[in-house]
């Protein structure tokens, strides 16, 4: 349906985190209305990885639910070599945690090894109480792809807590640092493999 009056437009929003591409193929040319009225859009669809990420991105959860996350998705994350522990680390600190059920937790201490020690009491049937620790990434990297069969990008994420002080039960989260970037990289990316794929077939146009 290509004619000499068709047009790409592409649409983005960092802040957002939407990119489409739009061809009108009835465009306004200079000095010639014309209908716009003949469309074909194209939005590329995320990954699987991405969404899951960001829909649990701050979100709240108990520290068995935390772990579960953290489980289902191990193959996501990637060490550095440096502070940002393995997934092999990751998956003993999520063990760990899933094993603590039924205590009160009571503080956090932060370890120079890039781990969050949490201090929890644990009273048996017997009444006695005991005291221990469980240990957790202060923050871990993953490298995923934005969009279906795209490469992958690395992000930094952040664990938060929050101990209710009344009833010592731990909230865990984690909040992905510097999304907008990572998702500017991949629109360029994507927008790169565009411009070549249909370069000399017509004009590529930023915005609509």
């Amino acid at each position: 349906y290509k004619t000499d009056s068709t047009n790409l437009y592409l649409t983005k929003s960092i802040k957002s985190l939407i990119f489409m591409a739009s061809a009108v193929f009835n465009d306004i040319k200079r000095d010639q209305p014309n209908w716009r009225d003949q469309v074909a859009k194209y939005e590329p669809e995320k990954s699987i990885e991405w969404g899951d990420w960001n829909s649990n991105n701050k979100k709240r959860m108990s520290q068995i639910e935390f772990a579960e996350f953290l489980d289902e998705h191990i193959a996501d994350i990637v060490g550095d070599g440096k502070r940002a522990p393995s997934a092999a680390e990751v998956l003993e600190s999520v063990t760990n945690l899933n094993d603590v059920r039924n205590v009160t937790f009571g503080s956090k201490v932060s370890l120079t090894n890039g781990m969050a020690s949490f201090v929890y009491t644990e009273k048996s049937p017997s009444g006695a109480v005991s005291e221990g620790h469980v240990s957790v990434p202060a923050e871990f990297l993953i490298g995923i792809p934005v969009f279906e069969d795209g490469p992958a990008y690395t992000i930094r994420a952040k664990l938060r807590y929050r101990i209710d002080r009344s009833s010592g039960e731990l909230r865990l989260w984690y909040e992905l640092q510097q999304l907008q970037r990572v998702f500017a990289k991949a629109i360029e990316a994507h927008v790169q493999k565009l411009e070549e794929l249909l370069s000399g077939e017509l004009p590529i146009y930023s915005g609509r």
